[in-house]
């Protein structure tokens, strides 16, 4: 396993190898086809048609994952040891007279020799070497027993040279949805969406990698494709959409409920629409591995059938910190503005609600190759329109959150976090004390599941006007996401999302919950 790992750096770490045309320069390994180790089909067919054995029967067990394995570990497929294997028999090669003069007769020799086809194909495919794969995919194919793996991985390939980026990004994603263990796919998959400008989703593949990893070279290497997404200055930018159909707008309690006197008779508020998020960031990285680092979010929801309920958040942070290979620490000061249409009675205008101003400092540690830590510390000042003076509040939050990378295809979140509010009004103060549990996950076929849970207990300072007491609550929440990779629409991923929210309090009056059903699209550019 060693040796294929060593491989897959030595053949993998070059990005002018698989996108020759590249400008950026950053990797440190050289493995060029060219000069002394230039690759040829005439070389590597004469070397085994003088080494052939009577097995021409391509293996039942052929999954790809196995057959790029056991390809990359049997020396004879390698140009390097063909060279020094003729050096060695140089006598007995002159004597031969089992040569291959032309292209037709390696072709059929290939042809003839099912296992060797294999063999060639993983060793070009592993290369990123596309040249070739034209004439020898469909040779490869008319056998019935061939692995259909190797032909999409070879038609990924050939799109991606001819820069079908977009073509070729959907091929590898399908087939790293198949073939999730298959690294040299997942390379070439992060390797695709570093040159198609989907900065934050190569990231993504490029971690996935370095998490499963054991070995020292190959770290540096993804690391070096990791510094360069980093350094790059250009504007990631995303989007997301939700369908929205929340029957409980204000999360009131049941109708009916009494509490010192006073009873709840309004009935639930309402509300059909959509949630958004648009977001933009842009990282300016120099050499020394500080950075300037700007986020610009837009994000709320509109209901189309309760418009008193819909409301508009804008928030802009600048942040400066400094990163290097594991360790990533940011200040970040910012800025977010509200706008409410007022709720209950008001005309369905967004108006000024309230701004808020604070700084957030974080940092993320890499603890191992599978283990991160991320830490926030956020400070914010909170100032309400004059009519809702009396919210105006300070805060912290403080988070910690463990993230488990256990295969490529499966990751685990736990996390504590604290919060406390110093409010205007102070039965509004209040101490929160929460834990958060995620799970995501990889199956079969492209599907993908995303889990989620929390628990908080939140004791408020100091009695409430309508109930009398010092409220104590004990909030839940679940989530489920279920989406497939395979399927997408206008370059849209749709998710199902199941949400489920609950307190329960010493006072009734605080005391709901609720069952949220959506659909999510979202796209990053």
């Amino acid at each position: 396993m060693k040796n294929v790992i060593h491989k897959f750096v030595v053949v993998g770490s070059v990005i002018t190898l698989f996108f020759p045309t590249s400008s950026f320069s950053v990797l440190k390994y050289n493995t060029s086809l060219g000069g002394e180790n230039q690759f040829s089909i005439e070389n590597y067919v004469n070397n085994i048609a003088e080494n052939s054995t009577d097995d021409n029967s391509v293996s039942k067990k052929n999954t790809l994952t196995v057959s790029v394995q056991r390809s990359l570990i049997n020396k004879d497929i390698n140009p390097n040891n063909s060279t020094k294997n003729n050096a060695t028999n140089s006598k007995k090669n002159k004597a031969s007279n089992n040569k291959l003069k032309t292209k037709e007769q390696q072709l059929q020799y290939l042809k003839d020799h099912p296992q060797e086809l294999e063999k060639l194909l993983l060793l070009l495919l592993s290369q990123g070497n596309e040249t070739p794969l034209p004439e020898l995919l469909p040779l490869y194919q008319e056998y019935n027993n061939h692995d259909p793996s190797i032909i999409d991985w070879g038609n990924a390939l050939i799109k991606a040279k001819k820069g079908e980026l977009k073509k070729a990004i959907k091929d590898y994603r399908q087939l790293s949805t198949k073939l999730p263990q298959a690294r040299f796919i997942r390379f070439q998959l992060a390797m695709s969406l570093f040159f198609n400008r989907q900065y934050q989703a190569s990231k993504h593949e490029f971690e996935k990698l370095r998490a499963s990893s054991t070995d020292k070279e190959e770290q540096t290497a993804i690391n070096n494709y990791l510094n360069a997404i980093n350094k790059n200055s250009e504007w990631d930018l995303s989007a997301t959409v939700d369908y929205l159909n929340d029957k409980n707008l204000t999360n009131a309690p049941k109708v009916g409920t009494k509490v010192g006197g006073f009873t709840y008779t309004s009935p639930h508020q309402s509300g059909q629409g959509l949630g958004y998020n648009f977001s933009a960031n842009r990282k300016l990285l120099n050499d020394n591995g500080f950075f300037l680092n700007t986020d610009i979010n837009l994000f709320g929801k509109y209901y189309w059938n309760n418009k008193n309920y819909s409301d508009v958040n804008l928030q802009v942070a600048q942040g400066l910190g400094y990163q290097n290979d594991t360790t990533t620490v940011e200040f970040a000061p910012y800025i977010n503005k509200r706008w409410y249409a007022g709720g209950s009675g008001s005309d369905g205008n967004l108006e000024e609600y309230n701004q808020s101003y604070g700084i957030t400092a974080g940092v993320k540690q890499w603890l191992s190759p599978k283990l991160r830590y991320q830490g926030q510390v956020n400070l914010s000042r909170n100032k309400y329109e004059q009519k809702q003076s009396d919210n105006d509040s300070k805060d912290i939050v403080v988070s910690n959150n463990l993230l488990y990378f256990g295969q490529p295809d499966q990751y685990y979140i736990v996390g504590y976090n604290h919060a406390k509010r110093k409010s205007n009004t102070p039965s509004e103060s209040y101490k929160r004390n929460g834990i958060n549990l995620a799970w995501n996950q990889q199956w079969d076929d492209g599907f993908v599941t995303h889990m989620n849970a929390g628990y908080a207990h939140k004791d408020y300072e100091a009695e409430d006007f309508v109930s009398g007491l010092k409220r104590e609550n004990k909030e839940y929440n679940l989530g489920l996401s279920l989406w497939n990779r395979k399927f997408s629409i206008f370059d849209l991923t749709p998710r199902l999302r199941w949400d489920y929210s609950g307190v329960k309090s010493n006072s009734a009056f605080e005391e709901y919950d609720k069952n949220n059903v959506s659909i999510q699209l979202s796209k990053t550019f």
